[in-house]
């Protein structure tokens, strides 16, 4: 997967080897290319992810900008991780028809339920599999209040389910240690899940595994 900008001399990265780190200290520079990842709309105003020649989907990258509150079983990810397990697990003809039978019998139980009442009910004919997931509050457990280790676990789950092909994390070196940091890159790059670092300030020195554009507030750009 690679990671281009287009307006730093057609500046590159790789991010099956490096994490992108842009720090972007002209504010409309920066919501530009903050568009960019969110609405992947094409042609680009300044940087594009692709992979195999092709750009990434707006549906193939997610923002993550809000590390107080964040968790890796918030809603956008519950609704993309239920339609993979519903998706995945209609393929396999034994779990297909072992939950239809489970859906079947809470029907039949709950119409049997409501024999005494006398009122007319309606039911859904069919139930999808992800209505199932909702109903018993199926999410990625995580029993930590690390912001590192939340960020580790989600890249985690959209590696193994396949959820997203790239992560675009908004200013979280204001949220973890060095080490942290670097143990989020880590669990990234050996996830094949292409991680990309924004920043508003151009700070002197690189961690581990970063690759950086800087882009200062004279326009003046350098790729570390």
């Amino acid at each position: 997967m690679i990671l281009r900008c287009y307006n730093c001399e057609g500046a590159e990265i790789d991010l099956s080897e490096h994490v992108a780190v842009l720090e972007v200290e002209p504010p409309y520079v920066f919501r530009n290319i903050l568009l960019d990842f969110l609405t992947a709309e094409f042609p680009v105003r300044e940087v594009m992810m692709e992979q195999e020649g092709k750009q990434l989907k707006a549906a193939d990258v997610t923002v993550v900008s809000d590390f107080i509150g964040f968790t890796p079983s918030s809603r956008a990810v519950l609704t993309k991780l239920y339609k993979h397990l519903d998706d995945r697990m209609r393929q396999d003809p034994l779990v297909r028809r072992n939950l239809d039978n489970l859906i079947a019998a809470l029907k039949s139980g709950t119409e049997e339920a409501l024999r005494d009442y006398c009122v007319d009910f309606s039911m859904s004919e069919t139930i999808e599999f992800k209505d199932v997931f909702a109903t018993l509050g199926l999410a990625p457990e995580c029993s930590s209040d690390s912001v590192g280790e939340k960020l580790m676990q989600f890249i985690s789950v959209c590696a193994e389910l396949r959820l997203y092909k790239a992560i675009v994390l908004v200013q979280p070196k204001a949220y973890m240690t060095d080490e942290e940091i670097v143990g989020v890159y880590e669990r990234a790059l050996s996830s094949r899940i292409g991680l990309v670092v924004m920043d508003n300030m151009v700070r002197e020195k690189a961690l581990r595994h970063e690759k950086k554009i800087c882009i200062g507030r004279d326009y003046s750009d350098i790729m570390i």
